[in-house]
């Protein structure tokens, strides 16, 4: 059993953390994100397959698992045989947000059958978990004429016209998190009514697509953005400097590059020199792993373990739980890999954002400064101001998506009629849509500690300043006026 899958990868990992003491199958199907019988099941498997001497796995009822080494040289044995880490970290895609963005991804970009069984074990969830999932994507593909199929040795693929499946990818991974924070910050006309960031999209897509480059959403990201910001700093009169980099002219990746600007050109008028065809190209090559000045290979997983290391080691999980945040760290992973390509090839980016995020997000730039010279991959480099200020937008962005996922139960008390509390309650769901819940409208004399149950704050169109409540209370108009709102919109924040 020299080739462990994921999840056989996964409990090993965590036995050997915790190789000090027992293990229940509860605590491991917790961490996991399946069942007791799943755990158990795949514990046997591993039992009956071991193959390393001194090495033995322990069950005692009542007590659980425990993974037993008789000397270091065993422990050093299985460590290299099975490939794993001394110091691990998972990342689960448990939410079901994130677990449709890794189907999707998976379906629409990765150029390999995707079977059911495989899937479900790849991210840990029954197949009546994996079924409802595809549901939802039925239910998302069917708006674009697109569907799901399946058929014998190919598994689930989507079936449809082209042009529909790049329209979904343009409309789903464009309005995500991340787009809505650069559109926050990057506050320029251009992306307003010159050129959308979609129609960037579009010829990043076809271009890739239409030479067999294999794309996933956070490369098409990453991409875009930088496109956007590219055509903003030469209009600024920013210089781009030459990349010591050598790149053959007839490789794939600077091909599609130069027909990608051909085409931005096309739509916005504006000039390209051949640097920036250099710097398209290497986010491709990054992406693959190559260019030819430095023949290391990029690790995703050596970047994304000094990633968990270094958030561990500032206690940014305890405040943030930047780990679990599979869109986080799949973002950031994907931008740190065309960043240690930048700095090994002494490549230099200016950024026309880097002033206006210190100024206003100051926190987050430091905390991302903070990061990146904590990392081991980057701690022979200094990194500009501007590439820290790139890396903090997606901090930025998990940020806000994090807000967006926390609701907050409201409590709103009104006392002139059923009309009046339907009006408060349908602006507070108005004006905060998916952040609160309106648990119950009111009247003053159904108050009581039963109704206060759950209840994150009072939003009251009646003076309650008589009365004495652990939570915070928000007086307020039916109407709910715009200053009160920005009360509440701060107290959320």
């Amino acid at each position: 059993m020299n080739v462990l899958n994921i999840k056989e990868k996964d409990i090993l990992q965590f036995l050997i953390k915790n190789k000090e003491r027992f293990v229940t199958s509860k605590e491991l199907a917790e961490y996991l994100s399946c069942s007791d019988r799943t755990v158990r099941n795949v514990l046997k498997l591993i039992e009956k397959t071991m193959i390393i001497q001194g090495v033995r796995l322990i069950s005692k009822q009542g007590q659980g698992y425990q993974i037993f080494f008789e000397n270091q040289g065993a422990y050093q044995e299985f460590r290299q045989t099975y490939e794993l880490e001394e110091d691990y970290t998972k990342t689960a895609v448990s939410k079901g947000d994130d677990r449709l963005v890794f189907i999707l991804n998976k379906l629409l970009f990765e150029q390999v059958p995707v079977l059911f069984d495989d899937l479900a074990d790849e991210l840990y969830v029954s197949r009546s978990t994996l079924s409802h999932d595809f549901r939802k994507i039925r239910v998302m593909l069917s708006e674009y004429n697109l569907s799901i199929e399946s058929r014998a040795n190919k598994g689930v693929y989507v079936s449809g016209e082209e042009r529909d499946k790049r329209r979904f990818i343009i409309n789903y991974f464009l309005e995500n998190q991340f787009f809505k924070t650069i559109h926050c910050y990057v506050k320029f006309n251009f992306f307003d009514q010159t050129v959308p960031l979609e129609e960037f999209a579009r010829i990043v897509l076809d271009e890739c697509q239409e030479a067999n480059l294999k794309l996933s959403d956070f490369v098409l990201q990453n991409l875009v953005v930088h496109i956007a910001l590219s055509v903003i700093r030469l209009k600024s009169g920013f210089e781009i400097k030459n990349i010591d980099c050598q790149m053959t002219d007839d490789a794939i990746e600077r091909k599609v590059a130069q027909r990608i600007l051909s085409k931005v050109r096309e739509v916005t008028n504006q000039e390209f020199p051949v640097q920036e065809i250099d710097y398209i190209t290497l986010h491709l090559l990054a992406k693959s792993q190559q260019c030819q000045k430095n023949q290391k290979n990029i690790s995703e997983e050596v970047l994304k373990k000094s990633l968990f290391k270094t958030f561990q080691n500032l206690g940014l999980d305890d405040m943030y739980n930047f780990s679990s945040d599979f869109q986080l760290i799949e973002g950031l992973i994907t931008h740190l890999m065309t960043l240690q390509v930048r700095l090994e090839s002494r490549i230099t980016l200016n950024n026309p954002l880097v002033d206006e995020i210190k100024q206003n997000y100051s926190d987050i730039f430091f905390m991302t400064r903070e990061i990146l010279a904590n990392m081991d991959k980057f701690l022979e480099w200094t990194i500009s101001d501007d590439e820290v200020a790139y890396v903090s937008l997606h901090f930025l962005a998990a940020m806000e998506r994090s807000k967006e996922s926390t609701k907050f139960n409201i409590l709103a008390i009104c006392a002139t009629g059923f009309g009046a509390a339907q009006m408060l309650r349908n602006r507070l769901e108005t004006e905060f849509g998916k952040r609160v819940e309106v648990v119950d409208v009111i009247g003053y004399y159904e108050l009581n500690q039963e109704k206060l149950k759950g209840i994150d704050f009072i939003v009251s169109a009646i003076d309650l300043s008589n009365l004495y409540f652990q939570i915070p209370v928000f007086k307020v108009s039916v109407f709910l006026k715009s200053d009160e709102m920005e009360m509440i919109r701060k107290a959320m924040d």
